[in-house]
């Protein structure tokens, strides 16, 4: 039903990545790469600065309880998810790069050389 990620050191944040793209919303520490890609749309981004370990423990409980009780919310959380990790597919970076390349943002195109690619 969601992700309970909470580790304090993950740079990248692929396994939360890999979670919305299956709908799950997530309940992570803001810190490092989940930190960037969570927030109150998608799930929970608990932070853990100036807390003891038992002041995050009770806060990522807060999160639990609030996503297990509340039905609508998880199902809102779930479809931002989702949409989050559509946009980050390959397929949308790829659209993106490409759009980039052939010219539709000005700025690009203003600074491309004459000429064959």
């Amino acid at each position: 039903d969601a992700l309970l990620f909470t580790s304090l050191h993950d740079s990248s944040g692929n396994v939360v990545l890999e979670a919305m793209a299956h709908g799950l919303p997530v309940i992570c520490l803001k810190a490092g790469g989940p930190a960037m890609m969570v927030d109150s749309a998608c799930g929970f981004a608990v932070d853990p600065s100036g807390l003891h370990a038992d002041g995050v423990i009770h806060e990522v409980g807060v999160a639990l309880s609030l996503l297990s009780t509340d039905p609508a919310r998880w199902q809102a959380l779930r479809a931002e998810s989702l949409a989050r990790a559509k946009a980050a597919s390959w397929a949308a970076a790829a659209s993106k790069t490409y759009a980039l390349l052939h010219g539709s943002t000005p700025s690009l195109r203003a600074r491309r050389p004459e000429g064959p690619a």
